[in-house]
């Protein structure tokens, strides 16, 4: 199915060019979505998303559940270990299949979430002409904690200062080859769940 790109960005939406739509009003569309695929005879959904903001995530969570009992679709959301943890699932949920990566990030006490090494990285490989590297070159690292985030989150007037170019992260610090192993690991850890899905119903 295509992409869906509308939804909830309660801290990027902070800056122009972001959009962000009520919760009611993503819900109603990704159940109308998936309402459409039903009526074309598909049995099985899963939904993939790489958007962290976790209001977004968790009204996904909350659609897919929905949507096996109103539309009675085999429908699953793949999440990460991480986020089994911070959408306090117990892992066991019917609708949810867990993306146990490979790969392991070395340890730094500062986060890079948002248009960062990885992200850089990842963009360089697949949409190189979308990415002024000698500017990334320039970026200095925000250098951010988990805890910092939680000023973050509130968006508007306090991101916009903490964050005046819209990254946390480290953008100069990308590795190409890193990047591209990212999404193929998880790919090909997407499609192997989605298989094993399939062929055992």
């Amino acid at each position: 199915a295509p992409s869906y790109y509308w939804g909830i960005n309660g801290l990027s939406s902070s800056f122009a060019g972001s959009f962000s739509v009520r919760s009611e009003t993503m819900k109603a569309m990704l159940l109308d979505t998936l309402a459409s695929l039903k009526n074309w005879g598909v049995n099985y959904i899963f939904a993939l998303n790489w958007h962290g903001e976790g209001k977004h995530n968790l009204m996904i969570l909350d659609t897919v559940k929905e949507a096996r009992t109103l539309l009675n679709l085999r429908t699953y959301y793949i999440v990460s270990g991480t986020q089994l943890s911070n959408f306090k699932l117990s892992g066991k949920e019917e609708y949810i299949l867990i993306e146990k990566s490979s790969l392991t990030n070395s340890p730094s006490q500062f986060v890079d979430i948002h248009a960062g090494a990885s992200e850089t990285a990842v963009m360089l490989n697949y949409f190189p002409q979308q990415v002024n590297v000698a500017l990334a070159k320039t970026l200095q690292p925000t250098q951010f904690t988990g805890e910092d985030l939680k000023a973050l989150r509130r968006g508007g007037d306090e991101a916009r200062k903490m964050i005046p170019l819209g990254y946390i992260g480290d953008p100069a610090g990308f590795d190409i080859e890193k990047g591209r192993r990212q999404v193929e690991t998880r790919a090909l850890n997407y499609a192997n769940l989605i298989e094993n899905i399939v062929k055992s119903n």
